[in-house]
């Protein structure tokens, strides 16, 4: 009989471990994906000032010819 308990004592600590790891998966994983999405905002905001100042340059020549 109490091996019984026992046992069920260490699989509950197991579940609550399990279920521990993987909430702290949870939010390595989301500060991660937030953290990839800034990067991306940036990214994609470099590339727009490029594209602009390509224009401009096009602009530019384009006024000499």
């Amino acid at each position: 009989m109490q091996r019984n308990r026992d046992a069920s004592s260490r699989s509950k600590m197991r579940r609550e471990e399990r279920s521990s790891d993987l909430y702290s998966d949870h939010i390595a994983l989301t500060t991660e994906r937030d953290d990839l999405a800034l990067e991306l905002e940036v990214i994609i905001a470099s590339r727009d000032a490029m594209a602009a100042n390509v224009a401009t340059k096009l602009q530019q020549m384009a006024a000499f010819i």
